[in-house]
């Protein structure tokens, strides 16, 4: 049951994503500044990145640095909060708590091991 909601979120995420910019060309704006910098309208690009519930894709306009060899920019990556240009902030939120448990385990200088296991249901830890 747990498998089924989680792909049904990840399938309720990736379709509002997927709504979230307009596929016209016509109701998109060709270019804008931001950061000091000027950006042109290129094209739609495919992006695929990692949720709490698994990956997804989507297609996302991106603009080009009008500046030569300066990068461009997805806006639409950027007001989702993409870190790491892979992961949502609540996988990355996630991760930093499960490689902060990591850590206290090494640091652990008790009489037991620590295990960490890692699942489909979650993380434990436990000693032995």
């Amino acid at each position: 049951m747990e498998r089924l909601v989680r792909e049904l979120a990840r399938l309720i995420m990736q379709r509002t994503i997927r709504r979230i910019e307009s596929t016209d060309r016509d109701q998109t704006v060709s270019s804008f500044r931001f950061g000091g910098e000027s950006y042109r309208r290129n094209r739609r690009t495919a992006n695929n990145i990692d949720i709490r519930f698994g990956a997804i894709s989507y297609d996302r306009w991106y603009f080009q640095n009008t500046q030569p060899k300066m990068p461009g920019i997805a806006p639409l990556d950027m007001r989702l909060g993409i870190v790491a240009e892979r992961m949502t902030p609540a996988l990355a939120e996630a991760i930093g708590q499960l490689i902060d448990w990591i850590e206290e385990a090494r640091r652990s200088d008790g009489k037991h091991d620590v295990l960490l296991q890692v699942g489909r249901d979650g993380v434990f830890v436990q000693t032995r």
